[in-house]
Order: C-alpha cells, then sequence, then structure tokens
C-alpha cells in the first residue's frame, strides 16, 4: 500500500495544482479567484499529460487532453471577457 510520503514530485504538483485550480472556481466571496482557476489548471497540465503518457494510462491520458482543452477554453474566457469590459467602461489603455 502506498503512502503519501511515497509520492514523487509530479504527484504533488499534480496533487496540489489540481485542488487549487478546482477550489479557485468555487469562491464566491472572492470574484478574481474564477478568472486565475483556468491558469492554475492549466499550469498543471503539462504535468498530468507526461505522467499519464508514461505510465501508459490512455484513457487518463485523453481525459488530461481535454481537460488541457477546457483550461484553455477557460483562459480565452478571461481573455475575452476582460477585453469587452474593458471596451463598456471605456478604457482604452491610453495614459492621460
Amino acid at each position: 500500500m502506498a503512502s503519501i510520503m511515497d509520492m514523487s514530485v509530479f504527484q504533488w504538483i499534480i496533487m496540489i495544482t489540481g485542488i487549487t485550480a478546482i477550489g479557485l472556481t468555487q469562491q464566491p466571496w472572492w470574484p478574481k479567484a474564477e478568472r486565475l482557476a483556468p491558469f492554475v489548471g492549466l499550469a498543471s497540465q503539462p504535468v498530468w499529460l507526461y505522467e499519464t503518457y508514461t505510465s501508459m494510462q490512455m484513457g487518463m491520458f485523453i481525459n488530461s487532453c481535454a481537460f488541457t482543452l477546457v483550461w484553455l477554453l477557460g483562459i480565452y474566457k478571461q481573455v475575452k471577457m476582460r477585453r469587452v469590459s474593458c471596451r463598456v467602461s471605456g478604457f482604452t489603455g491610453e495614459k492621460l
């Protein structure tokens, strides 16, 4: 039986970033947290892809590819929403 002390560095990265990313999506009292979630989630994906591919877990590898696309979509959504909100507020990025 494996213990938490037997985990590799990659497993620790997967655990910490995964829990953090999902936790950030569930923070109604901190609106900026939801915007950070896709960036934290995407940061873990190279490790997920490497670990699942090298251990030949093809189902999990395909799942990791799908999660990568979902996190990228979340980042795109955050960037697009930020641009729209800047246009609505009249912010042009020019210095006064």
